[in-house]
């Protein structure tokens, strides 16, 4: 974990696209990993401050280093990984202005699995569709449903939660303000877990 951020889950790693080598995944281990940026420090402490006002909302080892996913790859393996890395990084991932527009809630009507900050969308979205237009030439694609028009950008700051949601809602307006934050987003990072398993014939 880079050694900037508070290491939150030791299982999760993360380099920024520049400082990633095939040194950092075994070619044939299976891997979950995103495409994200990584959070400038003022943001990445405004986060881990409002982690810890709110820290009975879930185990603090469950949630990862603050970061706003571009693009979630699902399980691959570390070839798959480094190839598709390759072809973000020749082109050139490009900053990106955006803005914290205040709290929200993944779930449904009546609990809430995710508590997050919303992001501005305008430029992160781009970026989104640059990166699957450019990672559909090489035949990936990201593993969730919530691509081009479905993606929201934000930052989680709970995940993996079951609350009842009038109950969250009541906690956050009681007892934390959203950060006043507008900037660029500048380090293009891949994150991984290891999946535990390693691919067929590998």
């Amino acid at each position: 974990m880079d050694s900037r951020h508070d290491a939150l889950n030791t299982a999760v790693q993360e380099r920024e696209l520049e400082r990633l080598c095939a040194d950092d995944l075994e070619a044939g281990s299976v891997y979950d990993a995103a495409f994200v940026y990584l959070l400038p420090d003022e943001l990445a402490r405004a986060i881990a401050a409002l982690r810890h006002a709110l820290a009975d909302f879930g185990a603090r080892e469950t949630q990862l280093t603050p970061h706003a996913t571009v693009v979630y790859l699902g399980r691959r393996t570390g070839a798959q990984l480094l190839r598709c890395a390759g072809l973000l990084l020749q082109a050139g991932p490009a900053a990106a202005a955006t803005a914290v527009e205040g709290f929200g809630y993944f779930g449904d009507d009546s609990v809430v699995g995710n508590l997050h900050c919303r992001l501005e969308p305008t430029a992160l979205a781009r970026q989104h569709v640059r990166c699957l237009d450019l990672l559909a030439t090489i035949g990936e694609k990201a593993d969730t449903p919530f691509v081009r028009e479905r993606y929201r950008p934000h930052i989680s700051l709970f995940d993996g939660i079951a609350l009842p949601r009038a109950q969250a809602e009541s906690a956050v307006a009681a007892r934390v303000r959203c950060p006043s934050w507008r900037g660029n987003v500048e380090k293009f990072a891949l994150m991984w877990k290891r999946a535990g398993d390693r691919a067929a014939g590998a």
